[in-house]
């Protein structure tokens, strides 16, 4: 019969490849010669579809049968790779104690800074629809300073002038703090926000009980966490529809609000968290004018959320907003932009201005993802050195394996083995490490993060597919390394291990740890120099020995004076002073107007009132004129103190005696950082009347005896304050919470690098050990030649010096621009010494010398015989 296509002479080229890897035997290869014969003689007999179709049907016949047998000896081969591996580490307990420590810490830590990312990057996640769900933020183009405030109509007017949003939302900060009473219990509360109806729509912070569309409805509406009931009441249904008693901020009186629902405790994971939510319509009856003061497009103060409705491109919706400020704000919005952030951004998007709450930045996490890496990378180089090290002492047993037929194959598969089972071990012990100190870690980074291995298989999935991907990347060069060794030249002992291309990348592989390991010596170094510049900068103001104490009495709002001369009939008080902020707490803002040749001229300032003892109190130096003095009738109502910055703003240069809207420059106070060191100092004005009535009281004691000084300053409030519970803080203590976040960040640093720093000297143990292995004859040779102790602990700490120059070349500039682009976060901050660089290049250096010292001192006392009785 002939053959109509020559494509179908040869048999089906897929079956054949096939077929072939089947054939696992010299026999089987025969077998596939007998078989393309019979397909010929089909081909020939019945054709090509026949011929083809047959060969198929022994492909099928024949897999059941390699399946079971790959299974089967896979199965038996994996067995006795595990029970070597095992073996070698029951055998060498103390190197496989160094990898397997070095493996499991560098582990744990990556699953610790894993943790705290995934946390981070779960912040507002949780909202149903989060990604529909925005905030609206400002951009005042002409400062390039990005703003989270918003006129009050604002939400309102954008959800009946743009179809694409559903929902509107103003959510408002009480800024101080009020006294919550019901029934016999009183305590001060920070955690209180007002918003509007639409805020449950948008957001997913299930109520327990209660209706969500009507619980913000009605004025004087209060919503309370679950956190709360357990506070001030038992049981839940109990508190619904009661009555809280709040002394308000805004005026002289206590209001009674309805407690219309309860909600679930907000997750520690929200941009903001808060425990009372109260009906944001409350607000037109506790300010003064009412609604009309309230609804005002002149006045900025809440923050605005919107929701979109699906498959709405945001960036078309804020093409419209220009024409939309200007139909309500006029020509003065031109030099604005309004845009909508995303939800999810927010967290660490960066701070912008009148934040809810301090948010993070992505910045850290580059900075935590960069360590999480450079950790593992320093153990798996580990893991490399160590195995290369004792290539030696294993070179017989690959030189017997492979005369007893092992192919180079079956040893990459034997030393894969050992590094995966290394890992997997690792991955084990870092699971119960990291249940150990994990709340400790959490404490640290402010965090509430759990690991449960039940809850969380997914990550624990996760987790060993790194454990495995790093017993293979380990793994791989000992074993093509150590499995390139020729049988022959083991046999014969001529196999020289350490030859100069496996010198050179082994110390690659040790500047790489020392680059590693200096560059985070460096960050730690300059991180600590910020945190020293941060403690001892001099701020413009005294903060040492003063105590603070928040007030919502209005006895002691409208008259103050009282108070403050019992106190200062003790000796133990130096000064007193009664003010609307703290020199840290500045943030109200308002807009001043002055005459400039005949032209009205506007700026935006900070302002604050205080008495005339305010600036004696904090020691608040001039630059020109005076302090605010009761010598002086005037200064009560028509008189200011600009700071430095108000009055370069201003453009005015002799500044005193000016007018400034209706009020006259007396002083020019020196610039003080009353905000943190990360801004610029902003322009303040300080007025010296008590019409807004004050709400801090800053009392100067001594050091003598500040125990008896409390005792008197607390009993003194408890007879002029006896309703409200006397609570102070030093303001020492509020700085520092200002810069918590640095702090905790330079102590999860210092730590980090500690622990990368004791992974790497495991890793130069291994490498002293090899250098032990290769020199020692080289050694035995000098000493007998006349060579002294010192001139051998020279030789070999030449290695080691190399290495760490090299590393320091590399790993200095890395340092340097990772710390700059850390820096730029401060507007104010350190210089990154030369220093810096050179101690960090020296700790490397000592902390090698003082790992490697013993092997060293060791080789170098060693009798020369030992080392050539075999020569």
């Amino acid at each position: 019969m002939r053959v109509k296509n020559l494509r179908f002479t040869k048999p089906p080229r897929l079956a054949k490849w096939l077929l072939q890897r089947m054939a696992r035997y010299e026999e089987d290869f025969l077998w596939l010669g007998d078989l393309e014969e019979e397909y010929g003689e089909i081909l020939k007999a019945k054709g090509s579809r026949t011929a083809r179709a047959w060969y198929l049907r022994q492909v099928v016949k024949s897999l059941p049968g390699y399946l079971k047998t790959s299974v089967l000896w896979g199965f038996f081969m994996m067995k006795s790779y595990l029970t070597t591996a095992l073996r070698h580490i029951l055998r060498h307990k103390g190197h496989a104690f160094i990898n397997i420590a070095s493996l499991s810490m560098g582990i744990s830590c990556s699953i610790l800074i894993i943790l705290y990312i995934g946390y981070e990057f779960s912040y507002d996640k949780y909202h149903d629809d989060a990604s529909l769900i925005y905030r609206v933020v400002r951009e005042q183009q002409g400062e390039q300073i990005w703003v989270n405030s918003s006129e009050h109509p604002l939400a309102a007017s954008l959800k009946r002038d743009f179809s694409e949003i559903t929902h509107a939302t103003r959510v408002k900060k009480n800024d101080e703090v009020g006294v919550v009473e019901y029934n016999s219990n009183s305590f001060y509360e920070e955690g209180l926000y007002f918003a509007d109806q639409d805020f449950l729509d948008i957001f997913t912070f299930p109520l327990v009980l209660g209706d969500r569309h009507s619980a913000l409805k009605e004025p004087f509406s209060v919503l309370i966490t679950q956190e709360m009931v357990e506070k001030y009441s038992e049981n839940e249904k109990d508190l619904l529809g009661k009555t809280l008693q709040i002394k308000e901020w805004y005026g002289e009186k206590k209001f009674n609000y309805k407690i219309t629902g309860i909600l679930k405790n907000i997750p520690r994971n929200s941009h903001f968290t808060f425990d009372f939510l109260v009906s944001y319509n409350t607000l037109y009856s506790l300010k003064r004018g009412g609604k009309e003061s309230v609804e005002t497009w002149s006045y900025r103060e809440p923050k605005t959320y919107i929701k979109l409705e699906s498959k709405i491109n945001p960036k078309n919706l804020e093409d419209k907003f220009p024409a939309f400020l200007k139909k309500y704000i006029g020509e003065e919005a031109a030099d604005e932009r309004l845009l909508i952030q995303p939800l999810t951004d927010i967290h660490l998007g960066g701070n912008l201005q009148f934040e809810l709450e301090t948010n993070s930045n992505l910045k850290y996490i580059y900075l935590f993802s960069a360590i999480a890496f450079f950790i593992l990378l320093i153990a798996c180089l580990n893991y490399i050195n160590l195995s290369v090290a004792r290539s030696a002492k294993r070179s017989l047993e690959v030189g017997i394996r492979k005369v007893l037929g092992a192919k180079k194959v079956h040893l990459i598969r034997q030393f894969l083995s050992e590094s995966m089972l290394f890992s997997l071990v690792a991955l084990i012990i870092s699971f119960l490490l990291v249940g150990l100190v994990l709340p400790s870690f959490s404490s640290l980074a402010g965090r509430n993060l759990e690991f449960n291995l039940i809850k969380n298989l997914d990550m624990v999935v996760v987790f060993l597919g790194i454990a495995v991907l790093i017993g293979f990347l380990s793994g791989s060069y000992p074993a093509l390394y150590i499995s390139s060794f020729q049988p022959i030249q083991i046999i014969k002992g001529t196999l020289k291990i350490g030859s100069k291309n496996s010198a050179v990348f082994r110390n690659s592989l040790v500047v790489i740890q020392f680059i590693v390991s200096i560059i985070l010596i460096v960050c730690a170094l300059v991180i600590h120099s910020q945190l020293n510049f941060i403690r001892n900068t001099n701020l413009g103001f005294d903060k040492e020995h003063i105590i603070t104490v928040y007030t919502v009495d209005e006895n002691l709002k409208s008259n103050p004076e009282p108070l403050k001369k019992e106190l200062l009939s003790n000796p133990h008080i130096l000064a007193a002073s009664a003010s609307l902020d703290l020199p840290t707490t500045i943030r109200r803002t308002t807009t001043v107007e002055w005459d400039e040749q005949g032209q009205t001229k506007k700026t935006s300032v900070n302002f604050t009132f205080v008495d005339f003892d305010f600036f004696d109190v904090y020691d608040l130096a001039m630059v020109q004129g005076r302090k605010f003095s009761k010598d002086f009738s005037l200064d009560g109502k028509q008189s200011v103190i600009l700071n430095e910055t108000a009055a370069r703003n201003l453009g005015w240069s002799e500044p005193v005696g000016r007018q400034l809207q209706n009020r006259k420059v007396i002083g020019v106070a020196k610039d003080f950082h009353f905000k943190s060191l990360h801004s610029e100092i902003d322009p303040v004005v300080f007025l010296c009347e008590n019409s807004w009535g004050i709400d801090y009281f800053s009392i100067k004691i001594s050091s003598s005896d500040i125990t008896g000084a409390l005792e008197f300053i607390k009993e003194k409030w408890n007879k002029f304050s006896p309703e409200y519970p006397f609570q102070y803080a030093f303001l020492d203590e509020r700085i520092d919470r200002i810069y918590q976040a640095e702090q905790k960040l330079g102590q999860s640093f210092n730590i980090f690098t500690f622990i990368a720093l004791l992974i790497a000297c495991l890793g130069l143990i291994g490498l002293a050990s090899f250098m032990s292995e290769q020199k020692r004859k080289e050694i035995g040779i000098r000493k007998i030649l006349g060579a002294d102790f010192h001139s051998i602990m020279a030789l070999l700490a030449k290695e080691y010096m190399k290495c760490i120059v090299i590393a320091s070349v590399i790993a200095w500039p890395i340092g340097y621009f990772a710390m700059h682009k850390w820096l730029q976060n401060f507007a104010y901050r350190t210089k990154i010494g030369i220093e810096n660089f050179f101690l960090s290049g020296l700790l490397a250096l000592v902390i090698a010398l003082l790992t490697v010292g013993y092997q060293s001192i060791k080789d170098a006392s060693a009798n020369p015989v030992d080392s050539l009785r075999y020569e």
